[in-house]
């Protein structure tokens, strides 16, 4: 068996199928759970067979002996070397598959480019026009490497994993995107955290310490022992950087949040009290990822 790294097609979530060709033949493949549209999973297929010497026409280049597998697929043994799968399936020889986001930047729709053109140009940021040139593959929505990539465009490096947090506090369809609504509520939520990063960060560093986040953390309204405030920062800060990044600050309120409310649920009187069976308690602890 052979592995491959497929893209999920667009209108696919988990528990759906969808149809891949892998060497000539169709395989249907069930999307996992926390695996959306625009994403890359790997998925087991028979290897390529080895092509019959009889075979007549190119080959695709001249019989590899020995060294490291040719194009990236088996080693060959003789012979014409087998017919390479077509694309989208890619066979995984090691090192980093280009990820769902590279691959929708080669594909980008023309209301996203002249959005892209606007920004640069000095046009209102308003969260429509954001949204459009978020939006590459004009499916009306923004994936979390949409929005990744669009941070970026705007001088904000966020981690795949903040903007998966981001999405999933405001994907009311549960599909991996938001809309154009939902990202506006998403937008306002984003700058509302920027000017309370850039309120506390006394220093203009970039970087907030372990007192600045404590003051950020008590004005939004939630009240934690020293050891816990201590153990938040250790957390989502780094100790080479020496203080926590706006990414992992917006990280640390989405999960905050999360945990806050999956904790409310059971603490039905507000006592600061909740009892919870033990798959009641990992359901809590995942909920950050729904």
């Amino acid at each position: 068996m052979q592995r491959y790294r497929v893209t999920v097609p667009a209108g696919v979530g988990p528990g759906q199928s969808f149809l891949v060709s892998v060497n000539g033949q169709k395989m249907r493949v069930t999307c996992p759970a926390g695996i959306y549209t625009g994403m890359q999973l790997d998925i087991q297929a028979p290897a390529p067979a080895a092509a019959s010497p009889q075979r007549h026409g190119p080959p695709g280049g001249p019989p590899h002996h020995g060294g490291p597998p040719h194009h990236g697929g088996p080693p060959h043994h003789g012979g014409p070397p087998p017919p390479m799968p077509p694309p989208p399936p890619q066979p995984v020889a090691g090192g980093n598959a280009p990820t769902a986001a590279a691959q929708a930047l080669a594909h980008q729709c023309q209301a996203s480019r002249d959005a892209e053109a606007k920004l640069r140009q000095g046009y209102p940021a308003d969260a429509m026009l954001i949204f459009t040139a978020m939006d590459r593959d004009a499916s009306n929505s923004v994936t979390a490497d949409e929005l990744q990539y669009g941070l970026s465009q705007g001088k904000m490096d966020f981690s795949l994993k903040t903007c998966r947090l981001l999405i999933n506090l405001y994907d009311t369809s549960l599909d991996g995107s938001v809309d154009r609504t939902e990202f506006e509520g998403l937008w306002g939520y984003l700058q509302q955290w920027r000017e309370c990063f850039e309120g506390h960060d006394s220093n203009k560093s970039g970087l907030i310490d372990h007192n600045e986040l404590k003051a950020a953390i008590k004005q939004v309204g939630y009240s934690f022992s020293d050891a816990f405030f201590k153990r938040l920062f250790d957390v989502y800060g780094t100790e080479k950087a020496g203080g926590i990044g706006f990414d992992m600050f917006v990280a640390l309120f989405c999960e905050l949040h999360k945990l806050t409310e999956a904790f409310k649920k059971k603490d039905t009187n507000y006592s600061g009290n909740a009892t919870f069976q033990y798959e009641e308690f990992l359901e809590a602890a995942y909920s950050i990822h729904t």
